[in-house]
């Protein structure tokens, strides 16, 4: 009589363990997917010149996810990331005749600024991390265009055009320089207590608040930080087209949000992974550069990119260890 039980219980760990792999190399198995369908339908996917294209796009899109990811892995949402893009661009670029690469220092404070405005409000300000940064996202913005008054500004450095256009054992140098804030915020996020401290806020707030942790401080260096990271792609970005153009990241906040969601975040906080986010980043990244190689205009792309921004969040999620779904 036993023996049904025990076959039950053995299928059982058999669907349990099958769902967790699924939800565990969701994101490997989708862009590997993605890599394969445009390797057949389009005869220059698969070039070394594109793959080099793509994994300078996708680096830019990765530096911002790694700051949103350590924001919702704490339960909250940033969505001025995109207006900070393109200020750290402008900033940049207008900075870059008189300090060269150090127009990247402008950049990193001005958006640490920002983030700091945020986290202030959201923190201190008991107003939700949504509508916080929602506001800073239309002042970022309209900061933007006052310092550009609408027109471009070329960034003038021989530094920023390596650092742009330039390759180090035949990577993207932007690559590199994601590389490194990836492993940065993996072993912030990973080895650190503050890291513990940030998926603790996300997935128990209450109970890590019981524990003499200064959420609020953390809340706010999440922001700072975030904005510092923003500004830095937006730098980075104006490196590799050579110039701070005023709608760099205008709406790219929902790119990055789907990208860190993508790669296994949960919009409710204490579930995620950086490097989730690299590959959430550059599943958007190849997708995108896919439909334009077949020719599919923007507004179809929107639609896709949504389709696949729901299937992912249907595969990936654990509702069992969410909880109450809001």
């Amino acid at each position: 009589m036993s023996t049904p039980i025990s076959g039950g219980l053995a299928t059982g760990r058999k669907t349990v363990s099958a769902k967790e792999n699924l939800r565990k190399y969701f994101c490997v198995i989708v862009l590997v997917a993605i890599m394969l369908f445009f390797s057949i339908v389009t005869d220059h996917f698969f070039t070394w010149s594109n793959i080099s294209i793509m994994l300078a796009q996708g680096a830019v899109l990765t530096i911002v996810a790694m700051g949103e990811t350590l924001i919702i892995l704490a339960g909250s949402i940033d969505l001025s990331v995109g207006s900070l893009i393109g200020l750290g661009a402008v900033l940049a670029a207008g900075f870059s005749p008189s300090m060269g690469i150090w127009s990247f220092l402008v950049a990193a404070a001005a958006g640490m600024a920002c983030g700091a405005c945020t986290g202030l409000i959201y923190a201190k300000g008991k107003i939700p991390s949504f509508i916080a940064s929602l506001g800073m996202l239309t002042v970022a913005r309209g900061i933007v265009y006052l310092y550009t008054k609408g027109h471009p500004i070329l960034a003038k450095s021989d530094a920023i055009t390596t650092l742009g256009i330039g390759r180090t054992l035949g990577l993207p140098n932007i690559v590199l320089f994601a590389l490194v804030v990836v492993l940065v915020i993996t072993y912030l996020t990973n080895f650190t207590t503050f890291g513990r401290w940030v998926r603790g806020i996300g997935g128990a707030e209450r109970v890590v608040g019981l524990s003499a942790v200064p959420i609020d401080r953390i809340k706010f260096l999440l922001f700072v930080l975030s904005g510092l990271l923003a500004a830095l792609a937006g730098a980075v970005q104006a490196a590799r087209v050579g110039s701070g153009v005023p709608t760099t990241g205008s709406g790219q906040e929902l790119d990055v949000i789907a990208a860190v969601v993508i790669g296994g975040t949960a919009l409710t906080g204490g579930i995620g992974h950086p490097l989730g986010s690299v590959l959430g980043a550059y599943i958007m990244t190849v997708l995108a550069t896919g439909l334009d190689l077949l020719g599919i205009s923007a507004y179809p792309q929107m639609v896709i990119k949504g389709i696949v921004l729901a299937a992912a969040v249907l595969v990936s999620v654990d509702r069992k260890r969410i909880g109450i779904m809001k």
